[in-house]
């Protein structure tokens, strides 16, 4: 912890200026017991530091910037600190208190900043185009039919680009168009099981994908919960994706089959898979501890364990594994059990403290979900907030065109 002239001199700046960064919410200050003094954490100041530095373009800074550095966009949409993410200043389980569908909620509020019990009805010749995208939807998967519940939200995505509406509008059509898209992203999982189906439109998001993998009444809740905690999570690699292609002008779908793209990479999104991999080896809680101890002797590492944003723990995972359903679950008892075992082995500290991912499978598994759908549910639940950042991505009327520090070998002549 560091004192404000402390903090202050390593930023370079006037007290005042200090105070000025804390009012605005860009460092966090902290009670110094038994004093009226302020104290202000190390790794806060150096990373308002380095943004500071790689906006004034130091290259030392910019070389490690977008390795979990400074940040690259100033955004109104997701806060993230040692309680989790909050979007636009709300809880993500606040919305289960709705009276509404809380994904619906959660998903106005992130893209619109208002609040909405249901996602709206197309209608008139909106109506007739979403139902045509629906109609290619179906077609396509016959022609070609999705093997993992990931594919099926990919093969929507292709429809949309294909016979889907072109062009930016104004703001109503594009949350019209957001909203019908988000609807048929819910239901794409129902393509695994008939194509035909799969639905046009919906207004109420959650029960759509409770429909689409069969959940009973008992799960939606466990299901609201997985889409509300893994809606959006800042700037991370797949959203980066989504508001690199937004700021090309380029459509809704194209920017979150960006994403989508991006989230199926196994240190993103697919981590999921890897951790249902892992509980797949095990079996049952009797071998959690031999495969877990078998994969340290291998020098393998144990997936879905510690995130850099969460030393003490994500939220985000703590909330999925405390929800009744999911602790008191058989089908999830490996997934607890691989915690222990790891836990046991390297004691409890960052390293061992569970992420979201560990928390989804955790969830999927006690809802009865099949193998692949807690990466599908982080998908379908972080397209609501990439909604948002392509929303707000259009709204600066920049592009994202980061420079490279150049490492290769000087010019070898001039281009003439």
């Amino acid at each position: 912890m560091l004192t404000a002239k402390q903090a202050a001199a390593l930023l370079g700046v006037q007290p005042q200026t200090l105070y000025a960064y804390v009012s605005r919410g860009l460092l966090r200050s902290r009670a110094s017991p038994g004093t009226r003094q302020k104290r202000y954490a190390r790794a806060d100041v150096l990373r308002l530091k380095d943004r500071a530095d790689a906006r004034r373009g130091h290259a030392p800074v910019a070389s490690s910037a977008l390795h979990w550095g400074a940040p690259v966009v100033e955004s109104a949409i997701t806060l993230i600190d040692d309680d989790g993410p909050a979007y636009r200043g709300r809880a993500p389980l606040s919305f289960l208190r709705g009276v509404g569908d809380p994904f619906a909620a959660c998903a106005g509020w992130l893209v619109r900043g208002v609040d909405i019990d249901a996602l709206p009805t197309p209608t008139g010749p909106w109506l007739l185009e979403v139902q045509g995208i629906a109609r290619c939807v179906r077609r396509l998967a016959q022609a070609a039919p999705p093997t993992t519940p990931l594919a099926c939200i990919d093969l929507v995505l292709t429809a949309w680009r294909l016979q889907g509406p072109a062009g930016v509008v104004d703001d109503e059509h594009e949350w019209h168009k957001a909203a019908a898209l988000l609807g048929q992203v819910c239901a794409a999982p129902t393509l695994l099981r008939s194509p035909d189906a799969f639905t046009a439109f919906t207004t109420t998001p959650t029960r759509a994908l409770a429909t689409a993998f069969d959940v009973d009444d008992d799960g939606i809740d466990v299901l609201a919960t997985m889409l509300l905690v893994a809606a959006d999570h800042e700037l991370n690699a797949s959203t980066f994706a989504a508001r690199v292609t937004a700021a090309t002008g380029a459509t809704l779908a194209s920017s979150l089959s960006s994403a989508v793209s991006t989230v199926s990479g196994p240190r993103h999104g697919a981590m999921c898979d890897r951790v249902e991999a892992l509980v797949d080896e095990a079996g049952h809680r009797a071998r959690a501890r031999v495969v877990v101890s078998g994969r340290l002797a291998r020098g393998e590492g144990v997936p879905g364990f510690s995130h850099p944003l969460y030393p003490r723990g994500d939220p985000r995972g703590r909330a999925l594994l405390q929800h009744p359903r999911v602790k008191g679950s058989a089908d999830a008892d490996v997934v607890f059990a691989i915690i222990e075992a790891w836990r046991a082995l390297a004691g409890d500290n960052a390293l061992t403290k569970p992420s979201v991912d560990i928390g989804l499978v955790a969830a999927a598994r006690a809802i009865g979900l099949p193998a692949g759908a807690a990466t599908a549910v982080f998908a379908i639940a972080r397209c609501a907030g990439w909604l948002a950042h392509v929303v707000e991505q259009r709204a600066s009327a920049e592009l994202l065109r980061p420079r490279a520090w150049y490492t290769g070998p000087p010019r070898d002549e001039p281009l003439r």
